[in-house]
């Protein structure tokens, strides 16, 4: 007997908790990224790549065959058919957030099922034991309004970043994996409202000019060790002001 592979999950993240196939109701208000999964191969055949803003269809190059397609932005990946005589078998559509199924008419067959995605995609049919018949790939989504439009997702045939930081690799074989890094934006400000004597404030910090407002230079702090080296420079300011014997207002 052939063996073929089921399509590969998604890895999304939410506002709401659920599958992603349970989310599908005003999704973009609550679905901030998902990353798509891959097709699943069968015999000699590869099924699509996953991710990117479509799914690639599976590779399979049998005649009289509809390799299964990939997942979009707006629909699933078409279901996969072969032909045998005047019979033809058909896998299942993808739907959103998950692949389709595969179909065969024999335990015989190679089959593969479609991966995940905001829409999966299509799940291969058997036609013979010659080849394998594998599904396409689910699409990946990143949404625009919640997480802005210099996003990206990037398809599982291009290059990118290893999940362990070591360098790139394309596409990522194995488990799904998700990564959530704090990007944290600050602002402070203090006013000095009469001093004493002048104030030797700390590098980041400049007096406005013609005010008697030192404002902070840092304003976008892009990790936690980033955000505490400036709240300790902003402590000493305050330190150093109460020390000249400065009325002052603090904001953040």
């Amino acid at each position: 007997s052939y063996i073929g592979g089921g399509g590969g999950g998604a890895t999304h993240i939410a506002t709401s908790s659920g599958l992603l196939s349970t989310l599908s109701s005003n999704y973009s208000s609550k679905i901030l990224i998902v990353a798509g999964g891959g097709g699943g191969g069968g015999e000699n055949a590869e099924g699509g790549e996953g991710g990117g803003t479509s799914g690639a269809a599976g590779k399979c190059t049998s005649s009289g065959i509809t390799n299964a397609g990939g997942g979009t932005n707006s629909s699933g990946g078409i279901a996969g058919t072969c032909t045998t005589g005047s019979t033809t078998y058909s896998g299942t559509a993808g739907s959103f957030g998950q692949g389709g199924a595969g179909y065969s008419s024999s335990i015989n067959c190679s089959i593969g099922g479609g991966g995940g995605g905001l829409y999966g995609g299509g799940g291969g049919a058997c036609k013979s034991t010659s080849f394998g018949f594998p599904g396409g790939g689910g699409s990946g989504y990143v949404n625009p309004t919640l997480l802005g439009t210099d996003r990206q997702t990037i398809a599982g045939d291009a290059s990118m970043p290893k999940t362990d930081g070591s360098g790139n690799e394309t596409g990522h074989s194995g488990n799904g994996y998700a990564k959530i890094t704090a990007n944290i934006v600050v602002s402070y400000k203090v006013t000095v409202v009469q001093c004493c004597t002048p104030v030797d404030a700390p590098t980041t910090f400049r007096q406005v000019s013609g005010s008697n407002v030192y404002q902070e230079l840092l304003l976008t702090i892009s990790s936690m060790e980033r955000q505490l080296r400036t709240d300790l420079q902003f402590r000493r300011l305050r330190e150093l002001l109460l020390a000249e014997c400065c009325n002052i207002q603090l904001a953040i």
